[in-house]
């Protein structure tokens, strides 16, 4: 009897070993921690090397600060863009040299720099937007991502009264220690996205935020982007989808979309809805933006087609920026 366990506890053990060793390559992602500049909620590791074919597949390095760059902070200043958003300008999902930043870096000729994190929508990015601006001291823009131009009212006045509930990073003790167990971390990757299906929400495509609070929200945007003389972008990125006759179409509701982009431009903020550019490549090309080989197709993180039709549009309205200065 003693033998049997001894042998299951054996055979166990080296599974688990095996199971860690497969995912240093299946999903190895490094654990996040506070981030003491407040310019993001939390950020990764430092230097640890990651990858991930959970959604795509890539591999890298996170920079000196824990984000998902090919340069260094140290090795890039000045910054002339800082880029934010959420899990999709983090890009874990392609390589560096084809996420948003990267690609408009090369357009750019350099001087793009990524803060972009997991969890961090548009609310928490404004939220974080005066402490990013006063660390990283962008020289000319701040670009914001959004997936979503809707945004629940109570939210959005947690914005506005600097009581947005922060987003928690466990790093220390035996949680902290367990995450550093690869399998570990696919398994609670599974289990999440396993309770974001259960507990689905009805869709918000149909709901629309109060035209002033969100005029407020944007307000303080731009009172802060004034403060640090630097223009800000938000550009709006839709899923899209394709009806039975292949035509693509997209979800969003357009007195939503009109609102926003009139509250944009009340504040004086550059607005750019990819819509159209999404629409366009996939009757010319057949790709779509988010999706890939090994995910439902149009769904989820942006693909590179993603990622480069957004860096290519950015660098096409900062040239125009540039070339039409009026003044912050």
């Amino acid at each position: 009897m003693v033998k049997w366990v001894l042998k299951v506890i054996g055979a166990g053990a080296i599974s688990f070993i095996l199971l860690n060793l497969f995912c240093v390559i299946y999903y190895n992602v490094p654990v996040h921690i506070d981030n003491p500049t407040g310019a993001t909620e939390y950020a990764w590791e430092k230097n640890k090397f990651y990858s991930r074919a959970t959604e795509g597949f890539a591999w890298g390095v996170t920079n000196d600060e824990g984000f998902i760059n090919s340069q260094d902070y140290s090795d890039i200043k000045p910054i002339h863009t800082l880029l934010m958003g959420s899990s999709h300008m983090e890009a874990y999902q392609v390589t560096q040299k084809n996420s948003t930043t990267g690609q408009l870096n090369k357009l750019l000729g350099g001087g793009v720099y990524s803060i972009g994190t997991s969890e961090h929508t548009l609310p928490y990015c404004v939220s974080n937007l005066e402490d990013a601006l006063a660390t990283y001291n962008p020289q000319k823009y701040v670009v914001m991502e959004t997936a979503s131009i809707y945004f629940p009212e109570e939210q959005l006045n947690s914005v506005l009264n600097d009581s947005l509930v922060k987003l928690e990073s466990s790093n220390l003790g035996i949680i902290g220690s367990l995450q550093k167990l690869p399998y570990l971390r696919l398994l609670y990757f599974q289990y999440k996205n396993t309770s974001k299906i259960e507990n689905k929400v009805l869709p918000v495509e149909n709901k629309e935020n109060n035209s002033d609070l969100l005029n407020e929200f944007l307000k303080k945007v731009m009172s802060v982007c004034r403060e640090y003389d630097v223009k800000p972008i938000i550009f709006f990125h839709p899923s899209l989808l394709i009806n039975r006759n292949g035509e693509p179409y997209t979800d969003t509701n357009e007195r939503q979309l009109q609102l926003f982009k009139e509250a944009c431009e009340n504040q004086n903020i550059i607005f750019v809805d990819m819509t159209e550019d999404f629409k366009d490549n996939y009757s010319e090309n057949y790709r779509l933006p988010h999706g890939f080989y090994n995910t439902s197709a149009g769904k989820g993180h942006l693909n590179k087609y993603g990622h480069k039709m957004i860096a290519e549009r950015l660098y096409k309205i900062i040239n125009e920026a540039e070339n039409n200065k009026d003044g912050i």
